[in-house]
């Protein structure tokens, strides 16, 4: 039913990458998820952010630089290191994100 896909597509959403600490995150994650699971809170992603009117990552990374980024831009927020791995028709598609230990 509904909740199995959802908690698939979760499951889908974050996988490790080749880098220790980094995972592939696909950015139609909701936010709250990726906060839950990298373990930051909302208010730290958008302490910096006027409004923050979204719902996903690809939201708030859209946000975050005001434009689609381009493949290989990065960016620190909280604790993490996020670099833009996958963009396509002005989609931010995936990113790397690393978290400082």
């Amino acid at each position: 039913g509904e909740v199995s896909d959802e908690f698939d597509f979760e499951e889908e959403a974050i996988r490790p990458s080749q880098m220790p600490n980094q995972y592939i995150v696909d950015c139609r994650i909701n936010i709250d998820d990726f906060c839950e699971f990298f373990d930051v809170s909302l208010e730290e992603l958008t302490k910096d952010m006027a409004d923050h009117e979204f719902d996903t990552l690809a939201g708030l990374i859209l946000h975050f630089f005001g434009h689609v980024p381009k493949t290989g831009d990065k960016f620190e927020i909280a604790n993490l290191m996020i670099e833009v791995v996958e963009v396509s028709k002005r989609r931010i598609r995936r990113v790397a994100v690393k978290k400082h230990e």
